[in-house]
């Protein structure tokens, strides 16, 4: 959308899919954790992937000048941070 010296863009999006995740790990030097820390850590899942995404951007122009300025908001879910709770 163009106003006088502005020009305004926004937009949403929303990616869909399927998820399959699948990792370990195993401390090495136990003595760089915190105490209690597992040694050892295992995690498959999988599921439905949403990932909402939203944007706004303006591009102003003054004189000889141009100045860019926007924000965008993006939301990942991975499914190790759904089970962890």
């Amino acid at each position: 959308m163009h106003r006088r010296n502005h020009e305004l863009k926004a937009g949403l999006e929303v990616d869909y899919g399927s998820i399959h995740e699948r990792f370990n790990y195993i401390i090495a030097d136990p003595d760089r954790f915190d105490p209690g820390t597992p040694g050892t850590f295992n995690f498959a899942g999988s599921g439905l992937d949403r990932e909402p995404a939203g944007f706004a951007q303006d591009l102003l122009r003054l004189g000889q000048w141009t100045v860019s300025a926007g924000v965008r908001w993006d939301c990942y879910h991975l499914l190790v941070s759904k089970r962890a709770r």
